[in-house]
């Protein structure tokens, strides 16, 4: 069994799955909506795509989830496989927390001149 090998990933902890790649690769490069299947791995492909961003760029990287459960999911994952909350590692800006949707500002998703409904360019 071949494992991913990056600085902020623990050594023998991700295998390497070519797929899981293939799309943290995009998601690195342009915004990506992941869908597989449970048990297929969005949340080692999170992994992937956070351990790039904090060792390339400086900043934070923010990891939604619709759940409590699932945000303790993420905790629980990110802690056995990652390095990011190790001391010298804690500057790389990850920081996980639950945010309960009422606490969210509601959005109409229009922008002043636009139409409802009509569709925004992605941001870069």
């Amino acid at each position: 069994m071949t494992c991913v090998s990056h600085p902020l990933i623990r050594p023998e902890c991700i295998e390497e799955r070519r797929y899981q790649l293939a799309i943290a690769l995009r998601a690195l490069d342009a915004n990506t909506m992941v869908v597989l299947p449970t048990g297929l791995g969005k949340t080692a492909v999170a992994l992937l795509v956070a351990a790039s961003r904090l060792r390339s760029h400086q900043g934070k990287v923010l990891v939604l989830a619709p759940t409590k459960p699932l945000v303790e999911q993420h905790l629980r994952f990110f802690k056995t496989v990652s390095c990011f909350f190790e001391d010298r590692h804690r500057a790389a800006g990850l920081r996980l927390c639950h945010v309960h949707r009422g606490d969210l500002p509601r959005r109409s998703g229009r922008e002043p001149g636009r139409p409802a409904g009509s569709v925004l360019p992605p941001r870069r």
